[in-house]
């Protein structure tokens, strides 16, 4: 059976602690029902027996994938009382709208029921994440990481900006950069346009070039980061600066997209479309 893309099915939702294997297990027993056998059940959730065996044994080696748990959610036995939260607790997964205590720490035990009122995730959580992800893609690959925080990529008598993360690593060495500073953009309410117009003016003042950094924008919005891809594909500018498509949910990189440099033909990204 060829294998298929997953589908992200449960896109509110993240990662927040390893699966609970035997409670897994206990769910999709009781989700089978008693009517039918394990390779009935196995046929129409659309997996191999030995798949569905692996997790009522609690033999799962790795997580299972979001799209098996959605499956034993839609066709679990109505007789069963299993809900879809009961699995993607066990799973391991959480709604991003959760409690944030009074401390400014979330609360990961306990998620908040959607209401009238639209809930905001701390951004802080998102900046962490994306640290979380860009550090274990770059170490991944093998290069040398050492992360730092609240450092000023910009600072001149006028102006001051910090980055949400700065990462000092060896991957850039080849292009004489060993500074790579990110900043977090989450949401639509501010264009990524209006801020990477805003950093080309900071950049103009007081180049992170010069200064040996890459500077790099990370966003989860694939329509803002088509837009400047497609906005400054054919434009030339002296600093190195980026932009990242990252996918949370998965914690991964899904794409990095350089605005050209002038004078530099080819560009080396670390991040590709595959």
């Amino acid at each position: 059976m060829a294998k298929t893309k997953s589908t992200n099915p449960f896109p509110g939702y993240i990662r927040i602690k390893e699966p609970d294997k035997n409670g897994l297990a206990e769910l999709t027993v009781l989700a089978k029902g008693e009517k039918r056998s394990l390779t009935e059940f196995a046929k129409q959730c659309g997996v191999s027996v030995s798949t569905l065996s692996r997790v009522v044994n609690a033999k799962s080696a790795s997580p299972n994938s979001d799209d098996l748990i959605a499956a034993i959610a839609r066709n679990s036995d109505p007789a069963s009382g299993v809900t879809i939260q009961q699995l993607l607790e066990a799973h391991g997964l959480a709604a991003v709208d959760l409690k944030i205590e009074n401390t400014g720490k979330i609360d990961w035990n306990k998620t908040i029921s959607k209401t009238k009122e639209k809930t905001i995730l701390n951004e802080s959580m998102y900046e962490e994440k994306a640290r979380e992800i860009l550090q274990n893609e770059l170490l991944t690959r093998g290069y040398n990481v050492m992360v730092q925080k609240d450092v000023n990529i910009i600072a001149t008598p006028q102006l001051r900006y910090k980055a949400d993360f700065v990462i000092s690593t060896d991957a850039l060495v080849d292009e004489e950069i060993s500074d790579w500073a990110f900043d977090v953009h989450i949401g639509k309410y501010r264009p990524i346009i209006q801020k990477l117009s805003w950093v080309f003016g900071a950049a103009y003042l007081d180049s992170m070039y010069k200064k040996g950094m890459k500077f790099t924008i990370i966003t989860n919005e694939k329509e803002e980061f088509d837009i400047v891809k497609e906005r400054f594909k054919d434009i030339e500018i002296t600093d190195c600066i980026s932009i990242i498509l990252v996918d949370f949910f998965y914690r991964k990189v899904i794409n990095e997209f350089q605005i050209p440099m002038l004078g530099k033909k080819q560009q080396r990204l670390i991040f590709e479309q595959k």
